[in-house]
């Protein structure tokens, strides 16, 4: 039986979230001095509680988590596998770890602290064990660093993963290489195309902003981390660089046109005062694109520039 358990160290590390731009919050001052949270404070965690009242302990071979399996097979194993890690941990404390078990009275009312390191967890040691899978079925500590990369898991909801050295290096690596072959495409764009394309995926700089700062900008931007931004800015990136020439041009037009109030969206409708040019945005863009529309497509260019031209003054 035991060959099924699992044995050894686990290793359970705070996830570094970076904040992105937001410096100046208590977080990101945080971050910038290498610490996820108050020097010498520790977070506290309790177990959590299912749909019949009784603590999550992930040594329930009767878990709601289990039940929801959808492969019957599959799930016929895992009910196997959390049935003899059960029975294992029971032999070896002497003790009921069903979910309703006295034994789990302390650890309800005290929980647990996980410190801003390394939070080691010896799997041969039985109480040790039980501290992890409870803490795994918080749904605050991912399975690995992975999880929270291909964002598998709520990264609004984690704040812990299980370090796995093997796992960390690939993604690690993984990531840099995405990351290298998004600048490499940004180095080979012209000044132009950078400045719209930082338009439109929002980053705010004005318009008389350099080609340097542009650049220094959307280089910042592509190394994000998809967690912080809640979307992955390479995919957006790319997504954005995807873009005919034509397109990024009326895409880009048509931010201007919002940004400066020349046209207004309520709902989905697109006005230019009283006049409604479009059901939505997207048919704008539509309309615009259109070779038979170019006099409409000049003409907002002239009045865009002539906005601009007025806010200078």
């Amino acid at each position: 039986m035991t060959k099924s358990i699992a044995r050894g160290v686990r290793i359970i590390k705070p996830f570094r979230k970076d904040p992105g731009t937001n410096l100046r919050t208590l977080e990101g001052s945080l971050y910038q001095n290498g610490y996820n949270f108050i020097p010498g404070t520790a977070r506290k965690f309790y177990p959590r509680v299912d749909s019949r009242g009784v603590i999550r302990t992930g040594l329930d071979e009767n878990s709601q988590k289990l039940k929801g399996i959808l492969d019957l097979k599959a799930r016929e194993q895992e009910i196997e596998r959390v049935r003899q890690l059960k029975d294992y941990y029971e032999s070896l404390l002497d003790e009921s770890l069903e979910p309703t078990s006295t034994f789990y009275d302390e650890i309800k009312e005290n929980g647990i602290g996980l410190e801003d390191g390394d939070n080691i967890f010896n799997l041969d040691n039985p109480r040790d064990a039980v501290n992890f899978y409870w803490l795994m079925e918080t749904e605050m500590v991912a399975e690995n660093l992975d999880a929270i990369e291909t964002g598998s898991v709520d990264t609004s909801m984690v704040k812990f993963y299980v370090f796995d050295g093997t796992v960390e290096s690939k993604v690690t690596f993984d990531r840099k290489k995405k990351i290298n072959s998004a600048v490499a495409s940004l180095d080979k764009m012209s000044s132009s195309k950078r400045k719209k394309i930082q338009k439109l995926i929002g980053l705010g700089l004005s318009a008389d902003s350099s080609e340097e700062d542009i650049y220094i900008a959307l280089d910042e931007y592509l190394r994000i981390t998809p967690a912080a931004l809640g979307l992955d800015p390479i995919e957006n990136f790319a997504k954005i660089t995807a873009y005919s020439d034509d397109l990024l041009d009326v895409k880009a037009l048509v931010k201007d046109l919002v940004d400066t109030n020349i046209v207004r969206i309520k709902g989905s409708v697109v006005y230019e005062g009283d006049n409604v040019w479009a059901g939505s945005v997207d048919e704008f863009e539509l309309f615009l694109t259109n070779p038979k529309n170019t006099v409409e497509y000049e003409s907002f260019k002239e009045k865009l520039k002539n906005k601009l031209r007025i806010s200078t003054l």
